[in-house]
Order: structure tokens, then sequence, then C-alpha cells
């Protein structure tokens, strides 16, 4: 059985970068579409950063029914992309 190559296509973190000290950040690998997607639909909703990451300076930035979207579309992403 060969190995399998697997990575993970998004992450949470501290934001350390064009970012206030403290801001929380959802990364996407940035080769993906996931954040543009993302930004496609709800960009006006968020501080997108490029094609890596949403950031958001409080938790009233954040919106979960609408990242919930994102997540899901993370974790099948690689499944739709075959």
């Amino acid at each position: 059985m060969g190995a399998t190559h697997l990575y993970c296509t998004q992450r949470f973190d501290v934001a350390d970068w064009n970012c206030q000290s403290g801001d929380v950040a959802l990364f996407a690998h940035c080769q993906t579409t996931i954040i543009s997607d993302f930004a496609a639909q709800f960009g006006a909703d968020f501080w997108i950063e490029g094609n890596r990451a949403v950031v958001f300076p409080t938790t009233a930035d954040i919106q979960p029914e609408k990242l919930r979207l994102m997540v899901a579309h993370a974790l099948r992403y690689k499944e739709n992309r075959i």
C-alpha cells in the first residue's frame, strides 16, 4: 500500500502580519481557491487577506453561519478537485 499525501487546507491561528496584535484568522493553503471562493460570496462582510486568510479583529466579527460554509468547503476541497 502506497503512502498517502495529506495536507491541511485550513487552520485557525493568531495573525501576525498586517494585523493588530492578537487578531485571529482562519488561514487556507494559498494555492487553493478556498479564500477567493469565500470572498466572492462574503468578501464585503469580512477582512480578507489575499488568498491566504480571513481575519477577525474581534469576536464580534466572527459570523458562524457564513464561516460554517467556508469550513465545509475546505473540508471537501480535495474531494471536489478530483
